[in-house]
């Protein structure tokens, strides 16, 4: 199987940049109403209101999905898996490791995000202000939270959902009638599964996270938490779902998928020049 090579440095640029592209573009809205409803701000169908963050969205989403795939092969790497297969919890390990390591990015770009849906600024002028109330201490705000949520879901659409996904076309190669759709089928049954159950695992740490980083005062990860329950009660800590799991399951499908067919195609390529010259 290709996918169990680990991808190089340019398949994983490659394949990261194309799957975060196709990603970010279809769901920013998500994101955008799962802020609104977090920030308790008027909710919005117009589009151009929802799409007024994708430029961080995107800017953002383009290295952190680069920076997820490549440390998730350096770490596969590191464990051997150039050599071997790596078992599942291993797998696992290294697409946690990987979000966990990449998490500043996606922390610092939400942040923002959170402050121009909350205050209807621009992109600009949302950065200058940041960094005029917060400083450079300021880029880690609720980092702390979004890396523990990161790493559930990273392990999510580069462990679990690639292990699903191979053991469903396992099952239906053997099925005639099931057989004819394993170049799609397998990742709606698979990036769901692993989006929704990672999201409704980290929801908490999304609100939490929330809470810390749309506000200029500084607020403890603790405190925040103290914050939502006295405030919300417990189902403060579910506020926004809907709209994060529609982002993570129809995302982790998109990613999963894209990343799959981009690197399946590279590494064929690769392989191929590779026999031609010996």
């Amino acid at each position: 199987v290709l996918t169990c090579i680990p991808p190089t440095l340019y398949e994983s640029i490659v394949s990261g940049s194309l799957s975060a592209v196709a990603e970010t573009t279809s769901l920013h809205w998500t994101t955008a109403k799962r802020f609104r409803e977090q920030l308790k701000v008027p909710k919005s169908t117009s589009l151009r209101v929802l799409y007024n963050s994708l430029i961080p969205d995107l800017a953002s989403m383009i290295p952190i999905t680069v920076a997820q795939v490549f440390f998730d092969s350096l770490l596969r790497r590191a464990m051997g898996g150039a050599d071997r297969g790596l078992s599942t919890l291993e797998r696992l390990m290294a697409a946690a490791g990987a979000g966990f390591i990449a998490s500043p990015f996606p922390s610092y770009a939400e942040m923002v995000m959170l402050l121009q849906q909350k205050h209807s600024l621009s992109f600009s002028k949302t950065i200058k202000i940041l960094w005029e109330k917060t400083g450079f201490i300021g880029l880690f705000r609720g980092l702390p939270a979004c890396s523990i949520r990161d790493a559930f879901y990273t392990s999510a659409y580069l462990g679990f959902a690639p292990w699903l996904n191979e053991r469903c076309r396992i099952k239906f190669s053997e099925n005639p009638g099931l057989s004819k759709h394993n170049n799609w089928l397998p990742f709606f049954i698979s990036g769901p599964t692993g989006g929704i159950a990672a999201g409704m695992l980290t929801q908490p740490l999304d609100c939490i996270k929330t809470r810390q980083q749309s506000t200029f005062d500084k607020q403890p990860l603790l405190h925040a938490a103290k914050g939502i329950l006295k405030d919300e009660g417990w189902r403060g800590f579910f506020v926004g779902m809907t709209g994060r799991l529609q982002r993570v399951s129809i995302g982790v499908v998109i990613l999963s998928f894209v990343n799959d067919k981009v690197q399946r195609w590279l590494q064929s390529r690769r392989l191929t020049s590779i026999r031609i010259h010996h």
